[in-house]
């Protein structure tokens, strides 16, 4: 027992001569005899130690009903051996209740493993803010309204500006403007036509649509497509590079039907073929 009790003395000694010993105070730094609805109350906390913070105050936030934590604001100042942090905590006023003494919440700040508990302030609320009698005693109290919070809207303009890109972008790829050049090319003219063939789904349609992406093609390139020709219209520097295996193997395919009573219709073909009419229509678009 003798040695339990030596032990507790001796860790309550230890602690008390490790932990760090602060000074602290909070006040109002723009007090007046009434505070309005929409008001701004600035709060500074000051925390002084003789030794250097090992981590910087946090102060832990708690959401309070009638008033909002707007910002806060914080430096060090060492000085004479002592060390103070400020914090300029800034609150606005949303009370909807009935004018009377309201306390400031408790500030509570967490510095590396201790918890320091700071009291603040009382205000008083008023409901008179509309009266002549109100501006009467801001005057003759000397209280000063702080500026309003100005709420930026360029996060909302710029949401709205790429919300409306994406949709001009959107309906560009959509639309079908036959004044348009670019909207009217060989690619979008065939595509246009492969789409109700393809709905068919028939060998007839098939066909059919064979030859109008074959001729799109040939208009595209200013010239009759085939596989020798293909490496060279299609350069490195072409915007249809990226599809030059896939055009290469249509058209080869192509010729071979064309110039063969063998056909090589199936479904999943009739697909790649609409499939690389829209992509060559998308291609042609393109700036």
């Amino acid at each position: 027992m003798i040695r339990i009790l030596i032990f507790f003395f001796t860790a309550a000694i230890s602690t008390f001569a490790f932990a760090a010993e602060y000074n602290f105070e909070s006040n109002i730094s723009n007090f007046k005899h009434g505070f309005q609805l929409g008001d701004l109350i600035l709060v500074e906390d000051k925390i002084t130690t003789k030794e250097p913070f090992s981590d910087a105050p946090k102060l832990l936030v708690k959401k309070n009903v009638g008033i909002r934590l707007v910002r806060q604001e914080s430096h060090n100042v060492s000085k004479g051996g002592e060390h103070t942090f400020f914090n300029i905590i800034t609150y606005q006023i949303f009370h909807r209740s009935e004018g009377k003494k309201y306390a400031l919440p408790t500030h509570h700040y967490k510095i590396g493993d201790d918890e320091l508990e700071i009291s603040t302030k009382s205000y008083w609320f008023s409901r008179i803010a509309s009266s002549d009698l109100n501006e009467i005693l801001l005057n003759s109290l000397g209280q000063i309204k702080p500026n309003p919070l100005n709420h930026s809207r360029q996060p909302l303009f710029a949401l709205l500006a790429l919300s409306f890109s994406v949709l001009l972008i959107l309906l560009y790829k959509k639309m079908d403007l036959t004044f348009v050049t670019r909207m009217n090319g060989p690619f979008t003219k065939a595509n246009k036509k492969i789409k109700p063939l393809h709905r068919l789904g028939n060998e007839e349609s098939y066909d059919e649509s064979v030859l109008v992406l074959m001729d799109g093609c040939n208009k595209a390139f200013g010239q009759n497509m085939n596989g020798d020709s293909i490496d060279k219209l299609i350069s490195n520097k072409s915007k249809y590079f990226s599809f030059k295996h896939e055009i290469k193997a249509f058209v080869d395919i192509t010729n071979d039907e064309v110039y063969s009573s063998e056909s090589f219709y199936s479904k999943s073909r009739f697909d790649k073929i609409l499939y690389l009419s829209n992509e060559l229509k998308i291609i042609e678009r393109k700036l």
